[in-house]
């Protein structure tokens, strides 16, 4: 592997999910960037971030957990196949080793190796290498200690307080890890005291609902687009409008179109909250559903780490939906969540509501 300190990356910007551009300067602004671009700090993950040619803007960051035994170089196709799908020329590559794992011998030195040959021969110049460990940084390549000590550098308190805070400010906010995701969205127990609510009323909550698609599609919308707090007795009769919305295929697909067609980050933050409950609180196809119409919601505010995430949980309660399978895809590829967008772009709601029978999904 090269040992070329000149290699170091330079200045970079990043697209918030909340639209704003923020620069990034050097290597010491990766530790704390990288949970922001992943959606939650990862460990023992290798991440690899690419960024186009002209203004070295990062295109999509992917994270894998690091392999064993080292892969043979050949072994890289999803990463370098997500790398090309979102336009990537370069890339940077980030080792988070374990916990217990130090920056003093780089960690796991082989699979960088590996990794940075695959990427090399499939076109991608890697413009540096990096060990991480909480906010210290050491390049796989630079030789200085100065530069970067065997402990690893670390960002100053004041680039790092004012870096998160920008990020902050954007509405970024990663979560602890990736399996704090996950746990967020473990089913309730039969006992919890929305579980019972939604047990006792969910026949007379059905019973009162719209009669039509369009008028459910509208109703369940203007639910979701109120401000005020989320009383329990609402919150169950959303959980339960929705898990009724979804479960159908012709009503959820003009639901997402209507949610996400032209979407408002605070209806999409409050159906995200009631879909979560409809993921805990119910089983089987109704699970799968709340699931995957979780997904789409997740990935077009830019969570891939969620939305991957609540895709899994989909195909595991059911492994014929397709639209779980579809954000998965869309996911590992590196695609942006324009490309949702995008597939509603022929579409109105006029039309979908014309449809009388239910259809293929997207």
């Amino acid at each position: 592997m090269d040992s070329v300190s000149a290699r170091h990356c330079g200045r970079m910007s990043i697209l918030t999910p909340g639209g704003s551009r923020v620069t990034l300067d050097g290597p010491a602004s990766l530790p704390i960037v990288i949970p922001h671009l992943l959606g939650f700090h990862p460990v023992s993950s290798l991440v690899v971030i690419g960024l186009d040619a002209d203004r070295s803007r990062v295109r999509v960051t992917c994270r894998v957990d690091i392999p064993d035994p080292v892969p043979q170089r050949g072994a890289w196709t999803a990463l370098i196949r997500a790398l090309r799908q979102s336009s990537a020329a370069s890339a940077i590559v980030a080792v988070y080793p374990a916990s217990a794992e130090s920056l003093n011998e780089l960690p796991h030195f082989e699979v960088v190796d590996s990794l940075v040959t695959g990427l090399n021969g499939a076109g991608f110049r890697v413009r540096d290498a990096l060990a991480i460990s909480g906010r210290k940084y050491r390049s796989y390549w630079c030789p200085d200690d100065g530069c970067c000590p065997d402990a690893g550098a670390e960002p100053s308190s004041e680039y790092a307080l004012s870096l998160s805070a920008s990020l902050v400010f954007t509405g970024s906010a990663p979560h602890g890890s990736r399996e704090a995701i996950a746990d967020a969205l473990k089913p309730r127990t039969a006992d919890d005291s929305i579980v019972r609510d939604i047990v006792d009323r969910r026949g007379g909550i059905e019973m009162r609902l719209p009669a039509g698609s369009l008028e459910k599609v509208t109703a369940l919308v203007d639910a979701l687009s109120e401000p005020e707090p989320l009383s329990l007795s609402t919150l169950v009769r959303l959980t339960v409008f929705a898990a009724h919305v979804c479960v159908d295929v012709h009503v959820r697909d003009m639901f997402l179109f209507a949610l996400t067609r032209s979407p408002d980050r605070a209806t999409l933050a409050r159906a995200r909250e009631i879909l979560s409950e409809v993921v805990r609180c119910f089983e089987g196809v109704e699970r799968a559903a709340g699931a995957a119409c979780l997904a789409v919601c997740a990935w077009v505010c830019g969570d891939g780490a969620s939305a991957r995430i609540a895709a899994d949980i989909a195909l595991d309660a059911d492994p014929t939906c397709r639209l779980a399978a579809l954000v998965a895809i869309a996911i590992d590829r590196g695609q942006p969540p324009s490309l949702w967008t995008e597939l509603l772009d022929h579409l109105s709601l006029e039309q979908l509501a014309a449809v009388g029978q239910p259809r293929e999904e997207f």
